[in-house]
């Protein structure tokens, strides 16, 4: 038995036994499969929760006569869903290939600056094409070699990264990460199953269960029936828009409100003054802001505001003329503000981690300069990887400075926001891209290269406070990452390959490749486009929101007392905009919307519920949030496993 304690004199527990391993394989060598088939019929990822899972693994376990214990049940949710994250690892390189060859980017003239290292070109491409097997031409091996690396190298970055704000943010400035925390303790509450907490986590579940099935699922499926099938992917509850309503009184201002619950439950979690912020950062631009830009006549020529627009489309335009500018100036005043008025958490930060860890008892842990040396080591030579795909031509510095400062800039600023809100905030908007445009580079062969600003260690930091709380080694963790990763890309290589044995892409067989990515090629060569010309960086506004964010920090600092609070508002800036795989932040949903949702649950958390239960709605408000969660989560699979199965009946042939 290992006896080894934790920090607290608790004995640590193994996370990674036959049976997680088996879960773990279940996932990359089955589920996988399914994800990519899904993604090639309907351009969209498999809505599969990893609750879903543990919740299989724990019941089966539970039948066979032995529990999965906290350490297990870690294990699973960590890496069941980073399992299939690496799904489509090798499908990218194939829709990089078609995006090359299209027509958006024949007539765009793009194709010409696409580099062999990139995608396929001339006769290896119409070699590949009439191939079988798609990666077993000579032409993949320099682009699936660049494609290995770089993210071997980022996962370096990533882990390194990820120890030190897991320090800063953890151990030092005790950052509340909300949605981390309510995970840990539905772990433990499956792994212990007290009556009580059980009662609440399943009833929460059969509420969200219920809740889908009347309000989303019947509705899609009876939808669907009445237009002769299957005819959508994807379903969501409509946004009350009170755009049109400020039309002459306040044009430009936007107005409008979610009606999924399921926004308002992951409110419950969120303090008082995190959820006032984020809404006061949405409302501040996209009500206030965007009529400000229209009354004083600053919309551009080719995309003027009329009359009809709705938060939508005024989200889409001000994000790509204004607010992405404004939102790095912001970010960057988010990250020098903290660090130059009070610079005392990152030293305290770097001293901790002079100190052996208290979690491995036989072995003392590596020292913060080994460390600093393994990330110079792995960033440097991604800086080099980079510098020699552009023949040692673009500026060395701006390398070394994006990549190196950059990851820890964008990491910083992610890993803070996701410590005080639910989502945090997807990532700093193109800083790579910037970059490059203002490195006066003319050439266009380094906006193809793995160039990459890495913030894969948001996420190591809250696997590494869920260890803590589950009593898993720091070290299994990091074992189990890289055998995740290695099996998943092995994975998504073989079953990648398979699928184009069986009908090359893009294919019939595969109904998205033919109709959703010629649409996707378009908007790709267009952002090029976009991109390369810098219209996105404006510096006079982002000098603005430097100027902004500043002011803002400095007052939440010296006089509220809240320094967190320019984090948050930039966290609402950003509720329901997603980064799209072809390279644009779109919405999805209203800022303003999600963020008021979430001040509604999080009054109703602090104001009724706390009140009434008292110290008992502590413990059993993250345990109602994931379970509406995992209910909901439940029936969207459902809804998946049809339109997969609907769609795959089309190869039938009767």
């Amino acid at each position: 038995m290992n006896k080894s304690l934790s920090m607290d004199g608790e004995k640590f527990v193994k996370g990674l036994t036959w049976r997680s391993g088996s879960a773990l394989v279940f996932s990359i060598f089955i589920i996988q499969p399914i994800m990519i088939y899904f993604n090639l019929i309907s351009n969209a990822t498999l809505p599969l929760q990893v609750w879903i899972t543990i919740l299989l693994w724990t019941e089966m376990s539970r039948l066979l006569g032995s529990k999965l214990t906290r350490g297990e049940l870690f294990i699973l949710l960590t890496f069941q869903s980073m399992a299939t994250w690496y799904a489509l690892s090798f499908l990218n390189p194939i829709r990089n290939m078609y995006n090359s060859m299209s027509e958006p980017a024949v007539v765009l003239g793009i194709y010409k600056y696409i580099p062999d290292w990139w995608a396929p070109q001339g006769d290896s491409l119409r070699e590949i094409l009439k191939s079988s097997f798609v990666f077993f031409h000579p032409a993949w091996v320099k682009i699936l070699s660049i494609m290995l690396v770089s993210i071997f190298l980022a996962l370096c970055m990533d882990f390194i990264l990820g120890y030190f704000l897991y320090t800063l943010f953890v151990k030092v400035e005790r950052l509340p990460f909300p949605a981390a925390m309510a995970q840990a303790q539905t772990i433990l509450t499956l792994s212990e199953r007290p009556p009580d907490r059980m009662r609440a986590l399943l009833l929460s579940a059969l509420f969200g269960v219920i809740y889908n099935l009347v309000i989303k699922f019947l509705p899609f499926m009876l939808g669907s029936l009445l237009y002769g099938g299957m005819v959508a992917y994807t379903f969501a509850l409509p946004v009350i828009d009170l755009t049109y309503l400020f039309d002459y009184i306040l044009p430009g201002a936007s107005l409008s409100f979610v009606t999924d619950i399921i926004f308002y439950i992951s409110g419950l979690l969120l303090p008082l003054p995190i959820a006032i912020a984020q809404f006061i950062g949405a409302f501040a631009f996209y009500f206030v802001g965007t009529h400000l830009i229209t009354r004083f006549n600053l919309w551009p020529t080719e995309s003027q505001w009329v009359t009809g627009w709705d938060y939508l489309r005024l989200t889409e335009r001000s994000l790509l003329y204004f607010y992405i500018s404004i939102a790095i100036g912001l970010s960057f005043a988010a990250l020098i503000m903290p660090i130059a008025l009070n610079p005392k958490p990152i030293i305290r930060a770097f001293n901790m981690m002079k100190v052996p860890s208290k979690e491995v008892s036989e072995k003392k842990f590596s020292s913060v300069y080994l460390l600093l040396g393994a990330y110079l080591i792995a960033a440097l030579s991604l800086i080099f990887l980079v510098w020699l795909l552009t023949n040692f031509l673009f500026p060395l510095w701006i390398l070394i400075i994006t990549v190196i400062g950059g990851s820890f800039f964008a990491t910083y600023l992610a890993t803070a926001s996701l410590g005080i809100t639910f989502t945090g905030f997807p990532n700093i908007p193109y800083l790579r891209e910037m970059a490059i445009f203002f490195s006066g580079y003319d050439k266009r062969d380094i906006w193809f290269a793995p160039f990459s600003i890495s913030t894969g260690g948001i996420s190591i930091v809250q696997n590494l406070l869920q260890a803590d709380i589950c009593r898993v080694r720091h070290k299994e963790y990091f074992t189990t990452y890289i055998l995740v990763v290695v099996l998943g890309l092995l994975s998504s290589f073989i079953f990648v390959t398979l699928f184009w044995y069986v009908s090359p892409i893009p294919s019939s067989a595969y109904p998205a490749t033919i109709t959703l990515w010629p649409v996707d090629a378009l908007t790709w060569s267009r952002t090029q486009i976009w991109i390369w010309s810098g219209y996105l960086f404006r510096t006079n506004w982002m000098l603005l929101g430097f100027a902004l964010g500043s002011v803002i920090y400095s007052f939440s600092h010296f006089i509220l007392r809240l320094p967190y609070l320019l984090i948050s508002m930039i966290t609402g800036i950003f509720l329901g905009i997603v980064y799209s795989p072809i390279g644009i932040y779109i919405p999805y949903s209203s800022p303003i919307g999600i963020s008021f949702a979430q001040l509604v649950g999080s009054i109703i958390s602090s104001k009724i519920f706390a009140r009434f239960l008292k110290d008992r709605w502590s413990v059993y408000c993250p345990l109602v949030v994931m379970g509406i969660f995992i209910g909901d989560g439940f029936m969207e699979l459902l809804r998946a496993i049809i339109i997969l199965i609907v769609r795959s009946s089309w190869l039938l042939p009767y």
